[in-house]
């Protein structure tokens, strides 16, 4: 699926810079929707190794000389980079360089972080270093300097929509209501589109925002119930706060949707230091109730 954005990053020419540097510099920053970076990480790629075009995806193209920390949502943990450190010390058998790929880089970890900042001050010989990422602000700035940053022009709105009827025959509602939710970000609605799982997270957070509208908070703590485990409860929040993003960006009451924002990026930070599941949802449901009880969450607050 990613050849769907090969010409259009190559006419973007968001390489140049790279290209520039003497020999190419041995680290870049590919920043931009998780699917479009996959694109330009191939691009990047098969200009390494002194190929024209890259076919396939990288996830399932393995090579000898190639080490490659998947896309996912898991962190990226010191030990996962100490690994790639010891893989790419060695010496390239049949390209020109060894290459380390860190796909969804800003899944790392302070400690993950520091040690891949050690490892780019002293990089092996003939090693060159891709990394991915949506969020430029996760990485340290220490880490930061030694990259060279691609940014990625966004994919809007009405691109992706299309994108989905023609390469993967969505139904031009379903693609509609998908590239309003997800404004731009097309590897988030591809994964609903083609994931049931997904979907069924998607409906359950939309009903969610109706209970919020409505202030029903005893109907959105049974909501909660129907989510089983730790992924699935992050997956929900992230969900929920495009939803939110979208149906009040153009709201006049918009601190009243920033109150619900920070309630779930406090939840997810939670969850992020490793928090019982269980406790982080009693917490994200009690911290709602303390914004309505505040009175930031009145009838008709949130559509215009």
């Amino acid at each position: 699926m990613t050849e769907i954005f090969y010409e259009q990053i190559k006419k973007e020419k968001v390489f140049n810079l790279w290209y520039d540097a003497k020999n190419k510099s041995h680290a870049i920053l590919i920043l931009g929707d998780a699917i479009k970076c996959l694109a330009a990480a191939e691009i990047a790629l098969a200009e390494l190794m002194g190929a024209q075009f890259l076919g396939s995806d990288l996830r399932v193209k393995p090579h000898t000389d190639i080490d490659v920390i998947e896309e996912g949502t898991e962190t990226i943990t010191v030990d996962i980079i100490r690994n790639l450190k010891l893989s790419a010390s060695k010496k390239a058998c049949l390209l020109p360089y060894r290459i380390c790929v860190i796909n969804s880089a800003d899944r790392m970890n302070v400690q993950a972080q520091n040690a891949l900042l050690k490892l780019l001050e002293e990089p092996p010989t003939d090693t060159k270093f891709i990394l991915t990422a949506r969020n430029k602000n996760a990485f340290l700035k220490t880490l930061l300097s030694r990259l060279i940053k691609i940014n990625l022009t966004p994919i809007l709105p009405f691109e992706c929509k299309q994108i989905l009827i023609d390469k993967f025959e969505a139904e031009p509602k379903e693609a509609e209501r998908l590239s309003n939710i997800f404004d731009g970000l097309f590897s988030e609605m591809l994964e609903c589109l083609t994931k049931e799982d997904n979907m069924k997270l998607l409906e359950l957070a939309e009903r969610a925002e109706q209970d919020i509208e409505r202030r029903n908070f005893y109907s959105l703590a049974a909501r909660l119930d129907n989510i089983l485990n730790q992924e699935d409860f992050v997956q929900f929040l992230r969900y929920l706060k495009y939803i939110l993003m979208y149906h009040f960006k153009f709201n006049k009451r918009a601190n009243n949707i920033k109150k619900i924002v920070d309630v779930i990026n406090a939840t997810l930070e939670y969850l992020e230091k490793n928090a019982n599941f269980g406790l982080a949802v009693s917490c994200f449901i009690v911290m709602f109730l303390q914004v309505k009880m505040r009175g930031d969450l009145g009838v008709g607050n949130f559509r215009s």
